[in-house]
């Protein structure tokens, strides 16, 4: 089971402490996060009218926004991967089928290279028994 961490904070010039199962560090960064968007919103002249209840309510906002778009940004990069790993498996795929070709034409050449010094050899056996029944 995780161990709870208790971390002090400030947001919003306001004390609190937050806990959770993730380190200090991430929940300073948290705390940190909340006050970047206050801040945000506080340096809008109209925030400034708001009643308390609309402050908060636009701070969610920012808050989901973000999040929302930032998840839309993951799926957008999982699947760029997803296509760059079928790009990749193609290409692979791709590769394998060459280097199948290649070596096909590797044993038939090969062959045919034993084939034709073969055949020298017998022109070659050919032409001195002709040479010899001329001579």
């Amino acid at each position: 089971m995780s161990q709870k961490t208790d971390v002090e904070v400030i947001i919003n010039n306001k004390k609190y402490v937050i806990c959770g199962s993730e380190s200090a560090e991430y929940l300073e960064k948290i705390a940190s996060y909340i006050n970047r968007q206050v801040a945000a919103l506080k340096s809008e002249e109209w925030y400034r009218s708001l009643e308390f209840d609309m402050k908060n309510v636009l701070l969610d906002i920012n808050i989901a926004d973000d999040y929302f778009k930032a998840k839309e940004r993951i799926n957008e990069m999982q699947q760029i991967q997803d296509e760059t790993n079928k790009d990749l498996f193609e290409l692979k795929h791709e590769i394998i089928s060459k280097q199948t070709k290649l070596d096909e034409l590797t044993n038939s050449y090969e062959q045919l290279e034993a084939e034709y010094k073969e055949a020298v050899k017998k022109i070659t056996e050919l032409e001195t028994k002709l040479n010899l029944s001329r001579g």
